[in-house]
C-alpha cells in the first residue's frame, strides 16, 4: 500500500511540474468579410528569444486553435491560400490565454482576380478540402440544399445516395456539427438552399487521428455545409401538406397525402432541429443505416448471410409502393469550452407493397444453359428507432475524454407470396408456388470511449480507445409450398416453422503513442487488440397436423465462432511545404474458431498471419492543385451466418448451405484522387481512379442439377440448385471517374462533362468449374446547370452507360446492354407570384432480355402561385406521371447467373399540396453595422492607426 501511494504522489507532483511554466494559448480565425470559421488555416508561433524553437498546428472545422507551449514572448503568425499574412507579437505569461477573434482579409491577388473576372468563383482548394460558393449557384426561392448541391462539380445523387468525386458521401455535418449520425440524404433533403453559403468536401479522418495527426484509414466522404451568418442565431424550417388521388380510380385506399416539415433552432452553439413525415408517394427521409440491423450484423467480414440465417427470415422490400411514417430530432451544444454534446433520435415506419418479375439466365458449363422466372406478391413493415450521441469533455489543455454510444433496433414483419419456374430451351424442370411468412427483430448496440493526452513535449501523445459492440437477432418464419419436379413425376409439399436466435459481442481497443524525431517527422507505435463472440441457432419444425412438432434435424442448426486478433504496427510521417505522407506496417495474428453443436458436432480452427502495408501520401502541387494517393491491406472474416451449415429453404427449388470450412479473405485497395479547381477561369477537374484486389476471395459455389442427384449431401432434383460460399483465388475490381465542368458565358450556365468506367473480375464455381465473370463497362454524362436568376431555373443532364459481361466458362452467355438517362429540371416565375416546375426523366434500355427492353418517359409538373408576405407561402397543383409511362427495371451481372427485374411502381396521380417556409427573424439576424464595425476595428488596430494603436501583447 506504500508503494501504490508513493507512486500516486510522484506521479501527482510529476503532473502539476510538467503544468508549470507552461501556456494554453486558444483562439479562432474567421473571414474578414462574410464572419465565416477558416478551417485548416496555418498557425505558427516563434520563440523571438530563440529562433529555432517554433510550434504550429491547424484550425479545426470551427476555426479554432489550441497550443500548448513554454510561457514567454513569441511572435504569431497565421497564414492561410487565398488571404492576407497576419502577424501579432505575443506575451505569454498566463497558464490559459484566450485571443480576441481573429479576422483575415482576402489578399488583392485573389481579390483583383474575382473583379477581372466580373463573377463569384465557384470552387477554391484550400489544402485538401475544396470550397464551393453557393453564390455561384444560383437555385430557386424554395430549393433545398440537395438541390443546390446537384448543381456543384463532381457532386452527384443517385437513387437517393450521395456522391462526390466518384466516392460515396457518409455524412453531411452543419459548420463541422453532426446533423441526424451519418444520414447524409436527411441532411440535404431538409435544409433550405439559402441558408448555404460554402459547401466544403473533403475526406473526414476520425477523431483519434485529428488528434495525433497520424491518417488510419479511418476516413470518410464528408460535406460540410457552412451556414450564413443569419441563419446561425434564428429559427427556420418549412411545412408542407398535399391531399390527391391516383388518375380514375375511386377506392379509398387510392387517395395519394404528404404531410411533414423540419424546424430548427440555431442559436451559436445551441442548434435543435426537429422533423417529420407522413407520406403514400415513396418519399423517404431514410437511409441504409436504418436497415442495418436486419441486414447485417457487426463486426468485419461480408455479410451474405446463408446457410440458416437472416436470409430465411426476411421479406426484401424490392421498390413497389410505400407508407412512410419518420420523425427526430437533432441537438447539439457547447458548455465553458470544456462539453460539446451532440445527439439525435430517428424513427422510421415503412410498410411496402409490391410486385415483381424476375428472370434469371444461369451461367454453364454447358452450350444449353438453365433459366429460373419468377414473380412475387410481398407486403412488409419495417420499424427502426436509431439513436446517436457523442460528448466530449475536455479535462485540460493536455487531456481530453470523448463518448460515443449508439443503438439501432428494427423490427421486420412480411408476407410474400411467389411463383417460380426453373426450365431449359427443350421443358419445364420444376415450378413452385408458396406462401412465406416472417418477423425478425435485430438490435445493435455500440459505445466507444477515447481518451486524449498531450505530453510536455510538442508531438508527443497517447491514447486509448476502448469499444464494445452488442447485436442480435430473433425472428420466426413460416413457409408452405408446394413443389412440382417433373423429373421425379412427384409433388412435395412443406409446411413448416423455424425460429432464429443469433447474438453477436466484440470488444476492441487501440492504443497508440506519437513520438517527434524532428520538425517534419514523428513516428507512431500503435496496438490493436479485438476479439468477436458470435453464437447462432436456428430450429425447424414440420407440422404434424394438429401444430409444429416434428424437428426437422436436415434444416436446424447450432453453433457458435470466435475471431481473436492482435495487430501491432509502427508508422512514420512527414510534412513539410505543402508534402506530407504517412506509413505503417502492422504485424498482425488472428484465429479464427468454429464449433457447431448440431445436428453434427466438430470444431474447426485457423490460425492467420499478415503483414499489412498502410501508406498514404498528400501533395500540393500548387495553389489551385492537390494530389492524394492511399493504399490500404486488410482482412475480413466470414460471418457466423456463412459459417452455419444448415439448408435454407425459403426458395424450394434454389437452396443455399453454409461452409465450415471458410477462412479468411485479405484484401488490398488503393486510391488516386487529383483535384485542380481554377478560380481565374471558373473551371474545375476532378479525376480519380480507386482498385481493390481480395485474396481467398470469399466467393460463390453454385450447383445446377441437370439430372436428379446428390450435393453436399442435399438431394437434388432435376433443375434445382445448391449455392454455397467458398474461398476462391482472388478478385479484383477497378474503377475510373473524372469531372470537368466550365462556365458557358452566353447561356448564363455551367456545363459539365463526366467519364468513367470500371473493370471487375469475379470467380465462382459452377459445378465444381471455375467461372470467371469479366465485368467492363464505360460511363459519359453531360449536365447543364443554369445562373440566369431566380425567377428561371434549370438542370438539364444525361448519362449513359455500356456494361459487359464476359465469361470463361461458357462464351455463349456473354452479354452486354446499354442505359441512358436523361433528365430535365426546371422552373419558371413568369409574372408576379405564378410558378411553373416540371421534371422530365426519360429512360433507354438496350440488351435486356426478351420484354424487357423499353423506352419511357416520366414526367411531372405543377403549377402553384406564391402566397403570403415575401412568398413564403405556395399553394400549387402536381401531376405526377402525366404520360403513365412509369416503369421500374434493372439488370444485374453476377459470376453465375445475369437478371433483368421488372417491379411495380406509384402510378399517375394528381395532388394539391401547400407549403409554408420560415427564415429567421429580423432580431435574429446577425447586426451587418456591428459586423463591420468589428472588422474596421480589428483593421484599426492591425494597421495602428486606431484608437490605442497596435493591439498589446495578451496579459
Amino acid at each position: 500500500m506504500k508503494y501504490y501511494l508513493s507512486l500516486a504522489v510522484l506521479l501527482l507532483l510529476s503532473w502539476s511540474l510538467s503544468a508549470q511554466n507552461q501556456s494554453q494559448l486558444n483562439g479562432r480565425i474567421f473571414d474578414a468579410q462574410t464572419q465565416e470559421p477558416l478551417i485548416g488555416a496555418n498557425v505558427v508561433l516563434q520563440s523571438t528569444k530563440d529562433s529555432t524553437k517554433q510550434f504550429g498546428t491547424s484550425t479545426d472545422l470551427e476555426g479554432g486553435f489550441q497550443l500548448a507551449l513554454p510561457q514567454g514572448p513569441y511572435q504569431l503568425k497565421i497564414s492561410f491560400l487565398g488571404y492576407e499574412t497576419y502577424e501579432q507579437p505575443l506575451l505569454l505569461d498566463k497558464a490559459a490565454i484566450d485571443l480576441d477573434p481573429i479576422l483575415l482579409n482576402v489578399s488583392a491577388l485573389e481579390e483583383g482576380v474575382v473583379d477581372v473576372v466580373g463573377k463569384t468563383p465557384p470552387a477554391v482548394l484550400k489544402g485538401d478540402t475544396v470550397e464551393f460558393n453557393s453564390k455561384a449557384f444560383k437555385t430557386n426561392p424554395n430549393a433545398t440544399a440537395e438541390d443546390l448541391v446537384e448543381k456543384m462539380p463532381g457532386i452527384e445523387i443517385e437513387n437517393g445516395t450521395v456522391k462526390a468525386q466518384g466516392e460515396t458521401v457518409q455524412q453531411v455535418v452543419i459548420d463541422g456539427k453532426p446533423f441526424f449520425g451519418q444520414d447524409a440524404k436527411t441532411t440535404l433533403k431538409n435544409l433550405p438552399a439559402d441558408m448555404v453559403d460554402k459547401v466544403q468536401v473533403y475526406d473526414q479522418k476520425s477523431r483519434q487521428a485529428q488528434f495525433s495527426g497520424f491518417e488510419d484509414g479511418e476516413e470518410s466522404k464528408t460535406i460540410n455545409i457552412i451556414s450564413k451568418p443569419a441563419y446561425r442565431s434564428g429559427t427556420f424550417g418549412r411545412f408542407y401538406a398535399g391531399i390527391g388521388h391516383d388518375d380514375g380510380q375511386e377506392a379509398d385506399d387510392d387517395w395519394r397525402y404528404r404531410l411533414g416539415g423540419v424546424y430548427n433552432r440555431f442559436n451559436g452553439n445551441e442548434r435543435i432541429s426537429i422533423l417529420g413525415q407522413l407520406n403514400n408517394i415513396n418519399e423517404q427521409n431514410f437511409s441504409s443505416e436504418d436497415l442495418a440491423g436486419v441486414a447485417a450484423s457487426g463486426g468485419g467480414g461480408r455479410r451474405r448471410w446463408r446457410g440458416g440465417s437472416l436470409g430465411n427470415f426476411l421479406v426484401d422490400d424490392n421498390g413497389g409502393i410505400n407508407e412512410t411514417y419518420a420523425g427526430g430530432i437533432n441537438y447539439s451544444n457547447e458548455w465553458n469550452k470544456k462539453w460539446k454534446l451532440n445527439g439525435s433520435y430517428f424513427f422510421n415506419q415503412t410498410n411496402n407493397i409490391g410486385f415483381d418479375s424476375t428472370f434469371r439466365s444461369f451461367i454453364s458449363e454447358e452450350e444449353a444453359g438453365q433459366y429460373y422466372l419468377e414473380s412475387q406478391n410481398q407486403n412488409s413493415t419495417n420499424i427502426n428507432h436509431r439513436a446517436t450521441f457523442r460528448l466530449e469533455y475536455e479535462i485540460n489543455d493536455r487531456n481530453q475524454i470523448e463518448i460515443e454510444p449508439n443503438l439501432s433496433v428494427q423490427i421486420n414483419q412480411g408476407e410474400q407470396m411467389s411463383q417460380s419456374e426453373t426450365y431449359n430451351i427443350e421443358q419445364t424442370l420444376n415450378q413452385s408456388q408458396s406462401l412465406f411468412n416472417s418477423e425478425l427483430t435485430a438490435y445493435n448496440f455500440r459505445n466507444r470511449l477515447l481518451y486524449r493526452h498531450r505530453l510536455k513535449k510538442r508531438g508527443r501523445t497517447f491514447s486509448v480507445r476502448i469499444q464494445q459492440e452488442l447485436s442480435g437477432q430473433n425472428g420466426n418464419n413460416q413457409l408452405q409450398s408446394e413443389n412440382n419436379y417433373y423429373s421425379l413425376n412427384q409433388i412435395d409439399s412443406i409446411d413448416q416453422s423455424s425460429d432464429l436466435d443469433e447474438y453477436e459481442r466484440s470488444y476492441s481497443a487501440r492504443l497508440e503513442y506519437s513520438e517527434p524525431l524532428n520538425k517534419q517527422m514523428q513516428l507512431q507505435f500503435r496496438y490493436d487488440p479485438s476479439i468477436s463472440y458470435n453464437e447462432a441457432e436456428q430450429f425447424t419444425f414440420n407440422f404434424d397436423g394438429q401444430d409444429y412438432n416434428l424437428l426437422d434435424t436436415f434444416l436446424s442448426n447450432e453453433a457458435d465462432s470466435r475471431y481473436e486478433r492482435h495487430r501491432a504496427s509502427l508508422g512514420l510521417r512527414y510534412n513539410k511545404k505543402g508534402f506530407r505522407f504517412y506509413v505503417r506496417a502492422s504485424a498482425q495474428w488472428a484465429q479464427l474458431s468454429a464449433t457447431q453443436v448440431y445436428p453434427q458436432s466438430f470444431e474447426n480452427s485457423y490460425n492467420f498471419f499478415n503483414i499489412l502495408p498502410f501508406a498514404v501520401m498528400r501533395y500540393k502541387i500548387s495553389k489551385t492543385k492537390n494530389l492524394r494517393i492511399f493504399y490500404r491491406a486488410g482482412t475480413d472474416e466470414p460471418s457466423i451466418g456463412q459459417l452455419q451449415e444448415v439448408v435454407d429453404n425459403s426458395n424450394p427449388i434454389q437452396l443455399s448451405i453454409g461452409n465450415a470450412q471458410l477462412g479468411q479473405e485479405t484484401n488490398h485497395r488503393i486510391n488516386f484522387h487529383y483535384a485542380s479547381p481554377n478560380p481565374s477561369k471558373n473551371t474545375m477537374f476532378f479525376v480519380g481512379f480507386s482498385a481493390q484486389y481480395n485474396k481467398d476471395y470469399l466467393g460463390e459455389s453454385t450447383f445446377i442439377a441437370y439430372q436428379d442427384t446428390s450435393f453436399l449431401g442435399v438431394d437434388l432434383a432435376q433443375g434445382t440448385q445448391l449455392t454455397q460460399d467458398v474461398n476462391l483465388d482472388r478478385q479484383y475490381q477497378m474503377d475510373l471517374f473524372a469531372d470537368y465542368s466550365f462556365p458557358l458565358n452566353f447561356l448564363k450556365s455551367n456545363f459539365g462533362i463526366k467519364f468513367g468506367g470500371s473493370f471487375s473480375e469475379t470467380p465462382s464455381l459452377i459445378n465444381n468449374q471455375l467461372n470467371y465473370s469479366r465485368q467492363p463497362s464505360g460511363r459519359l454524362g453531360f449536365k447543364l446547370s443554369s445562373n440566369i436568376s431566380e425567377k428561371v431555373d434549370f438542370t438539364l443532364s444525361t448519362d449513359g452507360s455500356v456494361n459487359y459481361s464476359i465469361n470463361s466458362l461458357n462464351t455463349s452467355s456473354n452479354n452486354r446492354y446499354y442505359n441512358q438517362t436523361t433528365r430535365l429540371r426546371a422552373y419558371w416565375n413568369p409574372w408576379k407570384t405564378l410558378v411553373l416546375q416540371t421534371d422530365l426523366s426519360h429512360q433507354h434500355y438496350a440488351g435486356l432480355s426478351d420484354g424487357f427492353n423499353t423506352d419511357f418517359l416520366l414526367w411531372n409538373a405543377s403549377l402553384s402561385t406564391q402566397l403570403f408576405k415575401n412568398q413564403r407561402g405556395e399553394l400549387g397543383l402536381y401531376v405526377y406521371d402525366i404520360l403513365g409511362q412509369n416503369t421500374s427495371l434493372s439488370r444485374n451481372f453476377t459470376a453465375s447467373y445475369i437478371e433483368d427485374q421488372i417491379g411495380q411502381v406509384l402510378e399517375r396521380y394528381f395532388m394539391l399540396r401547400f407549403s409554408y417556409r420560415f427564415v429567421p427573424k429580423k432580431g435574429s439576424l446577425v447586426d451587418e453595422e456591428k459586423s463591420k464595425e468589428m472588422i474596421e476595428h480589428h483593421q484599426r488596430r492591425r494597421s495602428g492607426r486606431g484608437p490605442g494603436g497596435p493591439p498589446p501583447p495578451p496579459r
